[in-house]
């Protein structure tokens, strides 16, 4: 990987003139951002951390592919030759890996290096990190719960306020480095109608349905609350 300490403008000028010690409140500012700078991120946000800034760069790449595309990242003043990182985290992302730095950092500061090397190192140490699981026993509880909380307040059915929703592919709606796009329209009834349709016939069983049931969960959620505040207001 290709690593070069990254210098803004403000680390630029604090060189060329004589040292400030600043004031109290100057300094307990310092020390806290050195000391957030070098808290050491758990495996999940360290992966988020990483993903976030590969998200970040990922238009910019896009971009660089054309003529065009280059005029803007001048424009922008953003470059698609690096990417800036904290230290912490280029050490971390070395110590998981289980390979030596190509140079000494520090924690506190901030590196430039290459996005593809970046991308590389993400997806082997994404493959390493030991991956959670979702036991079914627990999704099935929390889900007989909640539907029997609504129950209780009331709510045995919601009004569908609007049908259609934007669906996107499933591997760039799990993928952080990179911004998915909006591909087609899905319709809530017809995702519905599959409920009905699972419920009628016995031998019909498939596990894509959850993907269906997902997206009528999604709406509950977001509109459950005021079907309740509606349906206890009185009428004029």
């Amino acid at each position: 990987m290709k690593i070069r300490r990254h210098h803004n403008r403000s680390e630029q000028e604090r060189t060329l003139r004589y040292p400030d010690p600043g004031t109290v409140e100057d300094l307990v500012v310092e020390g806290l951002t050195d000391h957030l700078a070098t808290m050491a991120f758990s495996p999940e946000y360290w992966l988020q951390h990483v993903a976030i800034k590969l998200n970040h760069i990922e238009p910019i790449l896009k971009r660089s592919k054309t003529h065009f595309g280059r005029f803007i990242n001048r424009f922008n003043g953003e470059s698609a030759e690096y990417i800036t990182i904290d230290g912490m985290a280029l050490i971390q992302l070395h110590e998981v890996l289980g390979e030596a730095l190509p140079l000494s950092l520090e924690a506190k500061s901030q590196y430039d290096v290459d996005p593809h090397d970046l991308i590389d190192f993400y997806i082997r140490a994404k493959k390493i990190l030991p991956q959670r699981t979702i036991k079914i026993d627990v999704m099935k509880a929390a889900s007989e719960k909640l539907f029997a909380y609504l129950e209780e307040i009331g709510v045995s059915e919601i009004p569908l306020n609007h049908d259609y929703h934007w669906v996107m592919k499933h591997k760039e709606a799990v993928d952080p480095t990179k911004e998915p796009e909006l591909r087609m329209l899905g319709q809530l009834t017809d995702n519905y109608d599959a409920m009905n349709r699972l419920l009628k016939d016995q031998d019909y069983r498939t596990t894509h349905d959850f993907v269906w049931l997902a997206t009528l969960l999604d709406y509950i959620g977001h509109n459950a609350d005021d079907t309740l505040i509606n349906t206890n207001q009185p009428k004029s």
